[in-house]
């Protein structure tokens, strides 16, 4: 039974007529009749006994009749749980990003949409670009910011936030910046890597693909690295750049100028492609108004973040 048939039982019950069940439901009398009949013999039993005038529901019919409750019960539920969703704010979001973004989320977006959002159940994994799209492609996930070397792919939508290349993070004051130019249309003072010579460089563990980038590099100007320092994390690689230990290649992520202050980023020849900074979801599904909102704010505040100034 739909809906509809389950109302006309409950109707009747409650009104033991059928004409005034039948104005109430907005049917025809004979409509009704016709409706307890077949469901009669659709059940292979009587539903309501016929008392004079009055209707008064069998055995048979009052199980029939409790269970309708149920199934309205449930349905309006179900009706206001989606309205909540749709109009209120509430629901469910996955999210994912890369460790490195938590700061920049935390300070950033999440004050502000939970504000606007506090029913929102807002699930947040942090996840490589990688292991997000995997989980994203599993049905784990419904919002994810990647780097990517595409902006366009079969099964997602990308929504590109900027272009990422590698820089080489100093601190501030250090004698390499001393050895830079200032070129047109860049947002960094540009570095011949050969200056690197003998200096001190902080790297990623040998089986990362910055380390591997890092070498590459450095082969192309033919310098063997001065390493003071191995470590397999991006956020250490940067606290010992502002330690003074040495300088680390990094991508150009805006977000840790909010938590490092004191690093400065040098840009040099790289023959490498640039990555993206993606938002993405996957293709024709249909989203809410806090979900948009979601990305809105992520699109907004990345736009926000800071950029080091060039003298």
């Amino acid at each position: 039974m739909d809906i509809k048939e389950f109302k006309y039982l409950i109707q009747l019950a409650e009104t033991g007529s059928v004409t005034k069940a039948a104005n109430q439901l907005f049917i025809t009398q004979p409509a009704l009749s016709k409706f307890i009949r077949n469901k009669e013999e659709e059940m292979g039993t009587r539903l309501f006994s016929r008392i004079g005038k009055r209707f008064v529901p069998t055995y048979a019919g009052e199980k029939c009749i409790e269970a309708a409750r149920k199934v309205l019960a449930i349905n309006k539920q179900l009706e206001d749980e989606m309205a909540g969703i749709v109009k209120q704010g509430k629901g469910r979001i996955r999210l994912a990003f890369h460790s490195s973004w938590s700061d920049f989320f935390f300070r950033s977006v999440y004050p502000a949409y939970q504000e606007k959002y506090p029913d929102i159940d807002l699930q947040i994994f942090e996840a490589n670009s990688s292991k997000a799209l995997e989980m994203m492609d599993k049905g784990e996930l419904d919002i994810a910011v990647v780097a990517t070397t595409w902006r366009a792919h079969s099964k997602f939508v990308c929504e590109t936030l900027r272009s990422q290349r590698f820089v080489l993070a100093v601190r501030d004051g250090h004698p390499l910046l001393e050895k830079t130019e200032v070129r047109q249309g860049s947002l960094y003072p540009h570095l011949d890597l050969r200056a690197l010579q003998d200096v001190p460089l902080i790297l990623r563990h040998a089986n990362q693909q910055t380390r591997s980038y890092t070498a590459e590099l450095l082969q192309n100007v033919d310098i063997k690295p001065r390493v003071a320092l191995e470590t397999q994390s991006r956020e250490n690689a940067l606290r010992a750049v502002e330690y003074g230990i040495g300088v680390t290649f990094t991508l150009d992520d805006p977000a840790l100028l909010l938590t490092h202050e004191s690093i400065r980023l040098i840009s040099f020849d790289d023959p490498n492609p640039d990555s993206y900074i993606n938002i993405v979801y996957i293709k024709g599904l249909a989203f809410s108004n806090s979900e948009h909102e979601l990305m809105q704010m992520i699109a907004e505040q990345h736009r926000l973040l800071p950029s080091q100034t060039i003298a």
